[in-house]
């Protein structure tokens, strides 16, 4: 059993429900529809607390009197033997001066008899998430998911709503139908871990991926689902990583213009004579990275914090753009650097932070 999250009303906080008799608002407050014998509250008790009658649908189930000499807490289980089917009511009996307060309701589940077959909750395909309509169905094997992709996993280039994007696809199959599929989302920015996102149910079989901000990383998996919600297994995660551009991401600033696009001097020195670093503080297990060469170029260390990446040579014949990857001896969180070997310059256009995507995070709890 779950709490039930109702509507908040007159003088709600985050830790609780105020119900008062005042004459016009938020008396009584309601849930959604249920079919169930009863309800368990967590009351809030005190000298300065009143009672409340519990009504489901129209049905009075009983009353609860939060007064006691002492302020605290206390269970109280309210119910019939038989099943109702309604909304959840909580009335208050006291006076404006003596509202009924409770933290916490759980719904007892009924206990009307099911039949032979399976019943399991049903999808509402192309809505979020499942509602209780018992569907009976024997089905009992698990759809499998054939391919995941997500494309471009380094976008360089803005869309059209001038972010860095690209789009995620899948696709699935099942013994009698696949009826929809859930998408699973985290992400980091500048933090040491991922953040969980929420999960989305969809019966398309793609979305748009977008990466808003400089440094980012956005990662999906996906799952699909049947009639008999029989669910296939998760999909790895796949990611997209939105780079850091020179201009706004360096204290050093941009040294120079090719080709209609900045680049960073890794000679340059801010004002406090540090070189070419970003500004914020990033998670990075490997680091993507773009740069010029040509014959007047040369050498640069590239660091995250104090932990060495690799070594960019940027000499050669002819003038040109290359890009390198770097993968660190261990993931390090801080800003990245680069520090010059030779007199001769090095430039550097964007950079993709791509952290430890191992790393394990709760799926979010919110479908939305």
């Amino acid at each position: 059993m779950s709490t039930e999250e109702l509507e908040r009303g007159f003088d709600a906080t985050a830790f609780g429900y105020y119900v008062r008799n005042n004459g016009n608002c938020c008396n009584p407050l309601t849930s959604e529809r249920y079919l169930t014998k009863g309800v368990r509250i967590k009351v809030r008790t005190g000298p300065t607390f009143g009672k409340a009658r519990i009504l489901i649908g129209s049905t009075v189930i009983g009353t609860v009197d939060g007064y006691a000499k002492r302020y605290g807490y206390k269970y109280v289980t309210r119910q019939r033997s038989g099943n109702l089917t309604g909304a959840i009511k909580i009335r208050s009996l006291s006076r404006f001066s003596r509202p009924f307060r409770f933290t916490a309701l759980w719904a007892l589940r009924a206990t009307a008899p099911l039949a032979s077959v399976r019943v399991v909750e049903k999808y509402d395909p192309g809505t979020a998430g499942p509602f209780h309509d018992p569907v009976s169905n024997g089905d009992t094997t698990r759809p499998r998911l054939t391919a995941f992709s997500l494309a471009p996993t380094f976008p360089t280039k803005r869309n059209s709503n001038g972010v860095y994007g690209g789009t995620a696809t899948w696709k699935a199959t099942d013994n009698v139908k696949v009826v929809g599929y859930e998408v699973n989302f985290k992400w980091v920015t500048t933090g040491t871990s991922y953040i969980a996102g929420g999960t989305w149910t969809t019966t398309g079989t793609s979305m748009p991926v977008q990466v808003d901000f400089s440094g980012d990383t956005n990662c999906y998996r996906v799952r699909a689902y049947d009639a008999a919600v029989n669910f296939s297994a998760w999909s790895g995660w796949k990611c997209s990583y939105s780079p850091l551009d020179p201009m706004g991401e360096w204290t050093a600033g941009a040294g120079y213009s090719a080709g209609g696009k900045i680049w960073t001097s890794v000679r340059l020195t801010d004002e406090y004579g540090a070189r070419a670093r970003t500004t914020e503080r990033y998670s990075a297990k490997r680091l993507r990275i773009q740069y010029r060469v040509g014959p007047t170029y040369g050498r640069a260390k590239a660091y995250v914090g104090g932990v060495y990446f690799g070594t960019i040579n940027a000499y050669a014949a002819r003038y040109a753009t290359r890009w390198i990857t770097f993968t660190g001896p261990r993931e390090a969180h801080e800003r990245i650097r680069f520090e010059p070997l030779t007199k001769k310059d090095v430039y550097i256009g964007k950079v993709h932070v791509i952290p430890d995507v191992t790393k394990t995070v709760t799926p979010g709890p919110t479908r939305y």
